[in-house]
């Protein structure tokens, strides 16, 4: 963060941002380890208590002390660690501490594994967000305002397939080593798709009301034309879900550095699009260049 000067207004969150990683990471580790012994409920026990946790930390340290960003990075921390502890006792996780049973055998596989999925993280972040920064830096904060508004609708989409992916991630990974493990996932692809084409198609189709109903017009008067981008922002949220179907495959068959290579492409052409078509077509450009960059990584990896 130091050494980035794009980062530099960060500086003084620094020491905060270190324990947000920790407790981020530690709730993860406890919450992934229940979910893979299987133990759904306290899994899904476990999401509500967060959230309630999250909402009330927010309302005590943001609405109320005023603290803004280091309120809400306080609010997650918290959460994150009243989650975690609550993991810990619940599912009696102590037992399962041994420095002993660690495996550089295993080691050695799971950072074989795990490595491309570093860069692909990185690079699928910043795809989904460098829209913005595009947009802010040729064409003005206002239009990257109106970009953010338009891009509200299709993440309806995004949150929809999250609820999914809870469940999916986990059956793709156990139902890899069956005979019919090909059949099971064609079968889960083809109903998935359909859901969200006819989802999309429904909001396209409701644009208009569903955009003035989410966004407040009469507080960002500017923001009324922001249902023109969504359309293709939509089409770029569902090829972003069947890129993640994909990914699970490629996550479930330790085939990481395929998903490392195709979000590259996408990520390669979301840059020299945004580049080309923003000066050209501006905001329309870069719901375009998003668009066309999940649209590739969707075809290669249907093709792999």
């Amino acid at each position: 963060i130091h050494l980035i000067p794009f980062f530099s207004s960060l500086d003084s969150y620094t020491p905060l941002l270190i324990v947000y990683i920790f407790a981020s990471s530690f709730r993860a580790q406890c919450s992934q380890f229940v979910r893979a012994r299987e133990m759904v409920k306290l899994f899904s026990l476990d999401g509500i208590f967060t959230t309630l946790m999250l909402l009330i930390f927010n309302i005590i340290f943001i609405s109320h002390l005023g603290l803004g960003v280091k309120g809400f990075m306080l609010s997650t921390i918290l959460s994150d660690l009243c989650s975690a502890v609550f993991l810990f006792l619940s599912a009696g996780l102590k037992k399962y501490l041994n420095i002993n049973a660690f495996s550089f055998s295993l080691g050695k596989v799971m950072l074989r594994f795990c490595i491309p999925l570093i860069p692909t993280t990185v690079m699928w972040t910043f795809t989904g967000f460098s829209d913005q920064l595009f947009i802010g830096g040729m064409k003005g904060e206002c239009d990257a305002g109106i970009y953010s508004a338009a891009a509200k609708i299709p993440n309806l989409i995004s949150m929809l397939s999250t609820i999914f992916f809870q469940a999916w991630n986990m059956s793709a990974i156990t139902e890899n080593e069956s005979k019919d493990r090909d059949v099971f996932y064609e079968k889960i692809y083809g109903a998935y798709e359909a859901v969200l084409f006819i989802g999309s198609a429904f909001l396209i189709l409701l644009i208009k009301p569903v955009s003035a109903l989410m966004i407040n017009y009469s507080v960002f008067p500017e923001y009324s034309k922001a249902y023109i981008y969504t359309p293709l922002l939509i089409a770029a949220a569902l090829f972003t879900c069947l890129d993640l179907f994909l990914a699970s495959i490629y996550t479930a068959t330790k085939h990481t550095v395929n998903a490392f290579v195709t979000i590259f492409a996408a990520f390669i052409l979301n840059i020299i699009l945004n580049t080309v078509l923003i000066p050209v077509m501006g905001i329309q450009g870069a719901a375009l260049a998003t668009f066309l960059s999940y649209f590739l990584c969707f075809v290669i990896r249907i093709a792999d």
